[in-house]
């Protein structure tokens, strides 16, 4: 599980990195060359995205390059910026998942999920609202990121810290 987060700027950066359009996050030159490319993901500079700059995006050999998931960066952007204007903010929509408290699961190898109920909620909910490429795996393992759920082994250190 990453920190409890409640960094609503980061969010809209988390999403994007875990989703497929991006590089690995842990390949740091990778992701920089995607922040440069997408205006450090700042969520209302890419929602401005001209689809001239997404057409330059599609010739970038530093990133992955998608007919479909390029242009997602832009809609997934303006679907973030609504989600604040009627939430008050992405942090208080993406919490209320939760019940605003991280779930906390003590797991062992053999019961590690790729996605929960939560997660798929959180994903038919982002894409009804106009998201793409955000699945339940994408949606679960941004909850984890966001410390909005901790998945810990038994046997880690990290398991009774949360």
């Amino acid at each position: 599980m990453g920190e409890v987060s409640h960094w609503n700027s980061g969010s809209i950066d988390a999403i994007l990195s875990l989703s497929p359009q991006s590089p690995s996050p842990h390949t740091r030159c990778g992701h920089r060359r995607y922040r440069s490319r997408f205006k450090q993901l700042d969520p209302a500079a890419c929602a401005d995205l001209t689809d001239v700059e997404l057409a330059e995006a599609l010739t970038d050999p530093g990133i992955v390059r998608h007919r479909q998931k390029v242009p997602s960066v832009r809609q997934n952007a303006r679907v973030f910026l609504a989600i604040q204007a009627e939430f008050g903010s992405f942090d208080a929509y993406v919490w209320s998942f939760v019940g605003g408290t991280p779930v906390v699961n003590t797991r062992t190898t053999s019961d590690l999920p790729t996605t929960t109920d939560a997660g798929k909620t959180l994903s038919t909910d982002l894409k009804r609202r106009g998201m793409t490429f955000v699945g339940p795996t994408i949606a679960y393992a941004y909850m984890q990121a966001a410390g909005l759920v901790s998945d810990h082994l038994a046997s880690c250190w990290r398991s009774n810290a949360t």
